[in-house]
């Protein structure tokens, strides 16, 4: 998954309070930008050097032991290398045919595969999933599943939950296990609504692969898409046999296990800089009209068109891919990442140009995040440049009266994944409050505001380039800060009353899980269950590079639902029993017994 997702929050809590430790946005680098038209011929020295010397440094500061790179220009490789080691004891160098996890730059390719099976008439993105998999099965909160369809799965707006991770460690799970465990699950938000990230979406569309094709995923895809296009070192380790691949390396630069991935759909492929330089240059020719390829010209360009954006979510995306977008000029990209291992694919098919950085050290996502940043900002695109901007109708500006209907329609707490915010009425005045910022919101309309920042002295001033938004949308009721670039971030939803009862104060405190343990350098084994502020249930996970909270909200007198609407973790569902004396908690597929 991408890093620059997180970037707007940040951003909000700035202007309206103090932002989180950690939390600020990189600074673009001031690098000149490449000009519509302009000759790129007299480009490549000056950039190869940059490029260059980017890497090294990078690579130096921050224990990376291994990686590769490729830069294309007018769909010519004009600069490709390979830095440090594979095998760092032996001295193996790291080359640009050394093979390692691309992690999810395997979820545009497996797209590629469902897009060949449309145009052989076997399946249409358009229709429900279970046209494919007519087993499929899922709880539900009203929802009908026909909703969930091959497009939405694509484009993560099918409400599927994140991740699943029973029985993920097992060396003998494979991604055709993963539908099996879906009906003990829920889903996360109503289809179509929320975009939210989806392991398990992309998981399935393996699935539908296998069950159109009559292939084994990993099987159809070297015969359609890998060897087609002349990527000879790509495949997936338990299946195929992979030359010269690298070992993985920790932050410090020791050698680590590849995490296994069992829904290799999502994130399992291995690959070298030369295959995935092979590809970018195949999707540009194609976009560009090449007859004969691996898909027809019109399916490359409708996989880069803009998707209609889901109601509540950031990003600009594709089919299967994320977009920079200014005007009619775009950058699709991916960035993927086993928590080791780190690969991210940049391609601008108008100007025919694209980037490939892989490392296989879990610092190389600094370099992944240094190099696309360079190429983002050489194409002219800003680092927010990946988000929706909601210019439908202009916006107000005069001030109108705060009536009570606003009030009790507005009024009360809205749940963020880590924030709570409440809008409070107070002397006739409407106040947004969370930790300790206030801001006094002045209407414009009838759910839209222009909030007013209260300063040490207790004084207002108004930020009059945003606005507080509040819009019903499903069965939420949905808090949005707007920025000047008419870009929103959904804050969270207004929560019905918190009732924490006798039964959920005996549910709080430690749980141990009693499933397989978690694979990886990332994992956990204990959660709790605590109360947040004396108002709502929290969730804390003990992983192993620190504590993350969730918000809480109660669903029914045996579940409840992390708050918000975080693309990776909020819509969870948390399902407890008791069974004689002892309390179990289920969550992301796995059960935890109360140890304390």
């Amino acid at each position: 998954m991408n890093r620059f997702f997180h970037c707007l929050l940040p951003i909000i809590l700035a202007l309206a309070g103090t932002p989180p430790p950690g939390s600020e946005c990189p600074v673009p680098s001031p690098a000149g930008t490449i000009q519509p038209g302009e000759d790129t011929s007299r480009l490549p020295v000056e950039t190869i050097e940059t490029y260059e010397t980017l890497v090294r440094e990078t690579m130096r500061q921050n224990k990376v032991v291994g990686a590769g790179a490729a830069l294309i220009l007018e769909n010519r490789v004009v600069w490709k290398n390979g830095f440090g080691y594979a095998d760092k004891e032996k001295n193996i160098p790291y080359t640009t045919r050394t093979a390692q996890s691309i992690g999810s730059v395997t979820k545009p390719i497996t797209v590629l595969g469902v897009m060949e099976l449309q145009e052989k008439g076997l399946l249409h993105i358009d229709r429900p999933l279970t046209d494919s998999l007519p087993a499929f099965r899922i709880r539900a909160r009203g929802e009908n599943l026909s909703q969930i369809t091959l497009r939405s799965l694509i484009t993560h707006t099918s409400g599927l939950p994140n991740d699943i991770f029973y029985r993920a460690a097992s060396k003998t799970e494979t991604y055709l296990g993963i539908p099996s465990y879906l009906p003990r699950e829920t889903l996360a938000f109503p289809p179509g609504t929320v975009y939210h990230y989806s392991n398990l979406g992309i998981s399935l569309l393996g699935n539908v692969i296998r069950a159109v094709s009559k292939q084994d995923y990993p099987d159809y895809m070297q015969e359609n898409v890998f060897r087609k296009i002349g990527m000879d070192n790509t495949g997936f380790i338990e299946y195929d046999q992979l030359r010269d691949v690298s070992l993985s390396y920790d932050g410090e630069g020791n050698p680590v296990s590849t995490p296994r991935i069992r829904m290799i759909p999502a994130g399992g492929a291995y690959s070298t800089v030369d295959d995935l330089t092979a590809l970018a240059r195949e999707l540009i020719a194609l976009y560009h009209g090449k007859s004969g390829g691996i898909l027809q010209p019109e399916t490359v360009r409708e996989i880069f068109h803009e998707q209609k954006a889901a109601k509540i979510g950031l990003r600009i995306s594709g089919l299967g891919w994320d977009m920079f977008k200014k005007g009619s000029a775009f950058i699709a990209f991916h960035f993927g990442s086993d928590n080791v291992n780190q690969a991210c694919l940049m391609i601008n098919p108008e100007r025919k140009a694209a980037l490939v950085v892989m490392s296989n050290s879990a610092e190389g996502r600094v370099l992944t995040d240094a190099l696309g940043e360079k190429f983002r900002t050489d194409h002219g695109f800003e680092e927010l440049d990946w988000i929706v901007r909601h210019v439908e109708t202009p916006r107000k500006n005069e001030i109108i009266p705060l009536t009570p209907e606003m009030i009790q329609a507005h009024s009360g707490t809205y749940g963020h994944t880590k924030l709570v915010l409440d809008a409070i009425p107070k002397e006739g005045r409407l106040l947004l409050t969370y930790g300790q910022t206030t801001l006094d919101l002045s209407p414009v309309s009838r759910n839209e505001f222009i909030p007013s920042k209260r300063d040490e002295a207790g004084t207002y001033q108004r930020l009059d380039a945003n606005r507080i938004i509040f819009e019903e949308i499903g069965p939420y009721h949905v808090l949005f800060w707007e920025t000047e670039a008419r870009q929103r971030e959904a804050l969270g939803y207004k929560l019905a009353p918190q009732a924490i009862t006798d039964n959920w104060m005996r549910r709080l405190g430690k749980y141990r899980i009693i499933d397989d343990p978690l694979d990886g350098p990332e994992t956990f084994t204990d959660v709790e269950l605590s109360v947040f502020e004396n108002r709502l249930l929290r969730l804390k996970i003990f992983y192993t590079s620190g504590i993350y909270e969730y918000n809480l909200r109660i669903e029914n007198d045996h579940e409840l639902v992390t708050c918000g609407f975080d693309e990776v973790t909020a819509g969870d569902t948390l399902r407890f029993r008791r069974e004689g004396n002892d309390v179990f908690m289920t969550v992301y597929g796995l059960t935890f017994k109360k140890i304390e």
